[in-house]
């Protein structure tokens, strides 16, 4: 056995302590204590409920902090920003940095997404954007649109034989559908297998290989979870602007809602086509969307899905109300037109439950103040008679985006072009004017 030499006791001497008074905190000022709870306190809630989507990312998306070093902490994940300059007003000198001088900054702060409790009052009230859930009784769809059921069907419709998105089921059909809906409640299944099966009956997509003929008819494109956040260098997709009274607070508007249906560039005369992105967005070869679906599991709230729709809505009704606008600023010897046809429609499923809205703008004095997203049919597909009231809500609302919606958005682009000198065809101007 290896021996080691014994040490002296005087050698392992403890070093002098410090004095007792180096331990003693300093005191506390209750003012500033007040002053701290009352910062924190009302984003206690914000940080439980958000704290897994912080971890995590929403829909995978990675997580990212930026310090903009300019005396506030922009926190970001799945590209939305808050900002946190309000915990910073009482003991952040200008151009500090939060994270030197303020000890709220050793927790870790909520990042606002739509899942988050406060995400109505943050940015949807904020932006002017009201959610009604209780809406007028609409006693179905027909009754709303000012049209009539389609006895042979809406592929008889003039000019809409081709859109390849109506749903028509027969009454075996809807039974089933209704059975079918309350298995899947009864497993309680996830949130893509509700999706799934509500896009396989309800939310059709055209094929886009189909060759196209010349008919100038107007098409919708379904696109799924979207990834089209508005951008400044994008002159016609701007996100609604905030109200006086809330500039410091700034969000990305990445929503990527799970279904968007948007108006197909197919139905664009192609002689002047490449000139629509100079009156409003176009990604690739859709424009104007008009109808927005968000799906969440059951038992899951409720207002997570109103708030992405409410929030994806308002992005595309916004920007349709600018193209009304431009228009109206290049046609000046235009009289006032009645703009009750600018709207959008949203369709929210939690599990087989489903509610259909309509998002229409506030105007005053001629400008955007917002809007509001009223609810039109709360129901749920375990119900066959709601099934099946479902389907004409569908169906209408296409009819409605491809018969009014589609050749009002063409009317407003031509009437642009033209003032620019460009030569455009008067397919669709007829109808458009006569849009009530």
């Amino acid at each position: 056995m290896l021996c080691l030499p014994s040490t002296p006791h005087t050698a392992m001497a403890r070093l002098p302590l410090p004095p007792a008074s180096a331990f003693d905190p300093p005191d506390s000022n209750p003012d500033d204590i007040a002053i701290l709870w009352e910062q924190v306190c009302p984003y206690r809630t914000t940080s439980t409920q958000c704290s897994k989507i912080s971890s995590s990312g929403e829909r995978g998306r990675a997580n990212k902090r930026v310090d903009n070093g300019v005396g506030e902490a922009d926190l970001t994940v799945s590209g939305s920003i808050i900002s946190l300059s309000t915990f910073s007003k009482s003991k952040i000198a200008p151009g500090s940095s939060v994270s030197n001088t303020n000890p709220v900054t050793s927790m870790k702060f909520p990042t606002i997404t739509t899942r988050c409790p406060d995400f109505s009052n943050i940015i949807l009230r904020s932006c002017g954007i009201y959610i009604s859930t209780k809406g007028p009784i609409v006693p179905d769809a027909f009754t709303h649109f000012g049209t009539e059921k389609p006895l042979q069907g809406y592929s008889s419709l003039e000019g809409l034989s081709h859109a390849n998105v109506w749903v028509e089921k027969d009454s075996a059909d809807l039974k089933r559908i209704a059975a079918e809906y309350l298995h899947m409640k009864g497993l309680d299944l996830c949130e893509e297998e509700f999706a799934t099966r509500a896009k396989e009956v309800f939310l059709s997509g055209p094929w886009r290989s189909d060759e196209v003929s010349l008919d100038r008819q107007w098409r919708a494109d379904r696109m799924i979870q979207l990834v089209c956040p508005p951008d400044e260098s994008r002159a016609g997709w701007l996100p609604p602007p905030f109200l006086d009274g809330h500039g410091d607070v700034r969000w990305s508007w990445d929503v990527r809602p799970d279904c968007a249906y948007w108006l197909s560039l197919k139905g664009i005369n192609p002689e002047y086509r490449h000139q629509v992105p100079s009156c409003t967005f176009v990604r690739k070869y859709i424009t104007c969307p008009y109808f927005t679906i968000e799906f969440k599991r059951d038992g899951q709230s409720k207002n997570v899905a109103e708030n992405q729709v409410a929030a994806a809505g308002s992005l595309a009704l916004y920007n349709r109300w600018r193209l009304y606008t431009d228009e109206r600023k290049a046609n000046k010897i235009l009289a006032a037109e009645d703009i009750s046809n600018i709207r959008h429609y949203t369709l929210t499923f939690v599990g087989p439950a489903f509610c259909v809205w309509v998002l229409q703008p506030t105007i005053r004095d001629g400008q955007w103040n917002g809007c509001t997203m009223t609810s039109l049919l709360a129901a749920d597909c375990i119900d066959e008679y709601a099934v099946e009231a479902l389907i004409d809500w569908v169906n209408e609302i296409h009819r409605w985006g491809l018969s009014k919606h589609g050749p009002s958005c063409e009317r407003d682009v031509k009437s642009i072009l033209k003032v620019s000198g460009v030569r455009t065809s008067n397919i669709h101007e007829e109808s458009a004017s006569h849009i009530q």
